[in-house]
């Protein structure tokens, strides 16, 4: 089989390509892209070039650009072409260079994937491009994961060549005679993949001559681990995590320390929330301490309660206030609230936490929506004496999270109704009651 017939068996089995789809080919002038560029082509794929000037090597990068035009224009394809300011949005979003470059790449690839309607944007990677990422992410550090190489399909991203050694893609350029520019950059070891490729992997090459080869075998066999590992992760522990109908989630720490690895299910279960591994490990140093503690990711916040952790996203500034005002129908923030006014002689009280029904004479707009505070009470329906509203939580046993994701409905300095627990007795509706305001909470 030659090299064109393993690249379309490839191209069909791995990537599932058709040989109908439209495929846009990101081009950067080198050998693997203009080798990739030459194959789709023997192939009659309806395509379309992509490149990029990242303006990095000066007069370099603008040679790329004119060498990539040409070639479309030699072959009659489209070509699109976008310069960016790589360095200035490195320092804008305080990312590196190389970082601001990939982000900017990929997006402008999907933008214009999708304007022209391409099934596919295809990249140039290779086998030793998977096997130096191997290496890149086991020194940063990483999971399984990192080390099961460079797959050949993400979502609607390609990556055809990945059958292929970079020597054997170079020796298929010289057979047939394709042009290519050589970025100078690949010769410096300022970058850890240039540094890897030049020292690292030949000196593994010297102890295992089919050091690439073994690579490629190894990735796969942990390819395969990874996948027994995401139905583990899939079946047994995102149960643990249970959404609850007010936002929140929980996760009982008895199902956790029951599992084989209970530090690395804590890690597979807070990450989607946004906590590093150094922060899982100091959670998981809590779970037989004290109640309460608590941790915050960027987006979400996490306490230990009692028997299991609770966490929710990071809630607005505590002493947030919104004012409802008279003759307001529908509220949609902070929360979700229909107002609807009842004459009392038609009116049944809806046995339904999330419905507050109010004597409506009692009531002074506007009403205040607020956060509960320290110090706060009301008379619990059913009561005749005031009560804490931190005694009341005691008594529900909510969490911490539970208890300052709660909203306070006021009347003046009168608490109206705790949102989904409890009115205040003193405006209950009685038999003198001669309107109602039914106040509907939608989750």
């Amino acid at each position: 089989m030659n090299f064109l017939q393993r690249f379309e068996q490839y191209l069909s089995k791995e990537c599932r390509v058709s040989s109908s789809d439209r495929v846009l080919i990101a081009v950067s002038g080198g050998s693997d892209s203009m080798c990739l560029l030459h194959l789709l082509i023997q192939l009659r794929m309806d395509i379309a070039i992509v490149h990029c000037n990242f303006q990095l090597r000066g007069h370099e990068s603008d040679e790329d650009e004119n060498f990539v035009r040409q070639q479309a224009e030699k072959y009659s394809i489209p070509c699109f072409v976008k310069k960016f300011n790589t360095s200035e949005y490195a320092q804008i979003t305080g990312v590196s260079i190389q970082e601001a470059a990939r982000e900017l790449r990929y997006a402008y690839f999907e933008q214009i994937r999708q304007t022209h309607r391409y099934q596919w944007v295809a990249t140039a990677h290779h086998a030793d491009d998977s096997i130096e990422t191997f290496f890149i992410n086991l020194i940063r550090g990483t999971g399984l994961k990192g080390i099961t190489g460079i797959k050949p399909i993400n979502q609607t991203l390609i990556r055809p060549l990945l059958f292929a050694f970079r020597n054997e893609i170079e020796q298929y350029c010289n057979e047939n005679q394709i042009p290519f520019r050589t970025d100078s950059s690949n010769f410096s070891d300022k970058y850890l993949r240039n540094y890897l490729r030049h020292h690292i992997i030949p000196a593994f090459e010297q102890l295992n001559p089919a050091f690439r080869s073994t690579m490629l075998r190894n990735m796969a066999n942990f390819q395969q681990a990874a996948k027994i590992y995401q139905h583990y992760v899939s079946h047994e522990l995102n149960p643990i995590a249970q959404y609850q109908p007010d936002g929140l989630i929980t996760l009982s720490i008895k199902k956790i320390t029951e599992q084989p690895s209970p530090t690395l299910a804590l890690l597979e279960l807070l990450q989607p929330f946004g906590f590093s591994p150094d922060t899982c490990n100091e959670i998981f140093r809590t779970l037989e301490g004290e109640t309460g503690k608590e941790f915050f990711s960027t987006t979400h916040r996490l306490v230990r309660d009692r028997d299991q952790l609770v966490i929710a996203k990071k809630t607005d500034d505590p002493n947030v206030k919104f004012y409802i005002e008279k003759d307001v129908k529908t509220v949609t923030q902070p929360i979700h609230l229909n107002l609807m006014e009842y004459n009392a002689s038609d009116y049944t009280i809806k046995d339904n936490p999330n419905i507050a029904a109010l004597d409506a004479d009692k009531i002074a707009f506007p009403l205040l929506l607020r956060h509960w505070q320290k110090g706060d009470y009301f008379i619990p329906l059913g009561m005749k004496n005031f009560k804490k509203l931190s005694d009341f939580f005691i008594d529900l046993k909510l969490s911490r999270i539970h208890k300052d994701r709660l909203w306070i409905l006021a009347n003046g300095q009168d608490i109206v109704w705790i949102v989904g627990l409890r009115i205040d007795d003193r405006y209950k509706l009685t038999p003198k009651t001669k309107r109602v305001l039914e106040i509907h909470w939608e989750q």
